[in-house]
């Protein structure tokens, strides 16, 4: 009997174990997050493939040498398989988004008695029934196959219709400006307060931002990332009247990247998929080889929390925060490479950062050290980078030539942040505004009562192209009696892919938004509609979220 006949059903045991890790569970958590997904699952296949056989020619190895002592081994290996599409599919924990907050393991370790309790059952009739279902191992593996890939096929197959088009953005220009350039940098979660927090401890950043005007009074237009970068790149407002995504197409032509595009001006954004993709000149329909390899990573880290058993699930969330791909690199790898700026083309540019900022999970200090210190060291932080390329494109003789804004797309809600009052936390996020040939002795304070709207009338104002755009310019004189537009609402992640975004309550400011009195609700809105009844409930939570 050959080698291959012989462990046949050693190799089958194997490479179905290590196909269903590396790959089945990967593409089933990539099929229920289609909505989410900012990729095409082809892109990283080669990746997660490569590992499965990598770990099936181990796992073979291992089989083979110990099955000749351990008969039952391939059958407890099936038995694991089966305990594993359990785990994934039927057992759930409450650990909320992976978005960085602190998951309180003893409470969630207080109901693993269900888990063990499954996992002991069919352990238990493995045992038992060990000799007729050793006989029957390649079905019972054919039939977890059938488990595991039915309705991730059948949820593809579904969803191939509507899955939109994927862009991907070519990162090798990220240092090459032009002559004349529009700079946006976007930190996120990055809130106004804070920012004169880190210029007391960290006084060197007078230095560094002593060309800017700090807008201490700037208000933001919504809670998260999704509404705030379409709001900050065309100065209008999502009212929740139409469905979120088809907004958002409609208003592409009315950007200012669309428009400096139409006028000559090279358009590029970094670090990852940006709102209206279509627009930028670094877009390509193909992933690097490098993201590849991080995607499959991380998706085969997501797989694991959640197909893995309890006691394992906190090795493979410290992995998808601190792991591979962990989720502040962007600063780290933008920052090694800042020296590389140079000056490649007279052709005006617009180029758009955005970083992952003072987001949560609180990674990095002001140094930029690995080391978990809390909310205005990670803001504190995402300034390092900030500062190094504006040296460098001081040295590179292009840094009078350009405007440069710096912002946070939105301020933080809860505790970190250090407004006086919760609407004001999240509503305040950090304005630096530099226009060209813009020269101070110290870096200037104002309160004018800006909005990241005027972010788009600010660039054309500025560049002199015949567009017009709603609000005013940053370097106006804006009338004190201003009245701004913000809208709260409570997100979750499912929001990135519901038709609309959870209900909007919006909040006219008439005066300084530090100050509670300035801050009035006048309506909401919800599933493309105004709601004019206020409840009493609305009161309730308004007066929470003025800290009253």
């Amino acid at each position: 009997m050959t080698f291959l006949k012989r462990n046949m059903n050693h190799l089958w045991v194997s490479f179905v174990f290590s196909i269903t890790l590396f790959l089945i569970n990967p593409l089933s958590v990539y099929s229920q997050n289609l909505d989410n997904d900012t990729f095409l699952f082809k892109e990283i296949s080669s990746w997660l493939m490569l590992f499965s056989i990598i770990s099936g020619i181990l796992l073979s190895i291992f089989v083979i040498i110990f099955s000749k002592r351990l008969k039952y081994l391939p059958l407890l290996l099936t038995a694991l398989l089966f305990c594993i599409w359990i785990q994934g599919n039927f057992i759930n924990y409450s650990l909320g988004k992976l978005d960085g907050h602190e998951i309180i393991w003893h409470e969630t370790f207080k109901k693993i008695w269900f888990e063990i309790l499954i996992w002991l059952i069919i352990f238990a009739i493995t045992i038992i029934f060990r000799k007729i279902l050793l006989r029957n191992n390649n079905l019972i593996l054919v039939l977890i196959l059938l488990l595991n890939t039915t309705p991730t096929i059948f949820t593809l197959i579904k969803n191939n219709e509507t899955k939109p088009d994927v862009s991907y953005l070519q990162t090798s220009g990220e240092f090459e400006f032009s002559e004349t350039n529009v700079i946006i940098i976007i930190l996120d979660a990055f809130e106004s307060t804070t920012f004169q927090h880190i210029l007391e401890k960290y006084p060197e950043y007078q230095a560094t931002f002593k060309d800017f005007i700090y807008f201490s009074d700037a208000i933001g237009g919504y809670t998260t990332t999704k509404p705030s970068i379409p709001f900050i790149l065309t100065g209008e407002y999502y009212k929740n009247l139409e469905p979120i995504n088809d907004y958002i197409s409609s208003v592409e032509n009315k950007s200012i990247p669309y428009q400096l595009k139409k006028h000559g001006y090279r358009i590029e954004s970094y670090p990852y998929v940006p709102v209206f993709s279509s627009i930028y000149d670094n877009q390509t329909n193909s992933m690097s080889s490098k993201n590849r390899l991080s995607q499959a990573t991380q998706q085969t880290i997501i797989s694991g929390i959640r197909y893995s058993p309890l006691v394992l699930k906190p090795y493979f969330i410290a992995r998808y925060y601190h792991g591979f791909d962990y989720f502040h690199k962007d600063l780290i790898t933008f920052n090694t490479r800042v020296n590389e700026v140079v000056i490649s083309t007279n052709k005006p540019m617009f180029k758009l950062f955005h970083f992952s900022g003072a987001h949560v999970p609180f990674q990095l200090d002001g140094k930029l050290n690995w080391n978990n210190a809390g909310y205005l060291e990670q803001a504190a932080s995402s300034l390092v980078p900030v500062k190094n390329l504006l040296t460098e494109l001081l040295v590179a003789g292009v840094y009078d030539k350009s405007l440069i804004l710096i912002m946070g797309d939105h301020g933080v809600f809860g505790k970190q942040g250090y407004s006086t009052f919760p609407l004001s936390n999240i509503a305040q996020p950090l304005l630096l505004a530099k226009k060209s040939d813009q020269v101070f002795k110290e870096m200037q304070v104002s309160e004018s009562p800006v909005t990241l709207g005027d972010t788009s009338k600010t660039i054309a104002n500025e560049t002199g192209i015949d567009v017009i755009y709603p609000g005013f310019s940053f370097f106006d004189k804006i009338p004190e009696s201003r009245k701004r537009i913000y809208y709260f609402y409570t997100w979750e992640q499912v929001n990135w892919s519901t038709t609309y975004l959870p209900t909007l309550y919006e909040f006219e400011v008439n005066g300084l938004a530090r100050l509670t009195s300035s801050w009035t609700l006048t309506g909401k809105y919800a599933d493309g509609q105004r709601v004019d009844e206020i409840s009493y409930g609305d009161i309730d939570f308004v007066n929470l979220l003025l800290g009253k």
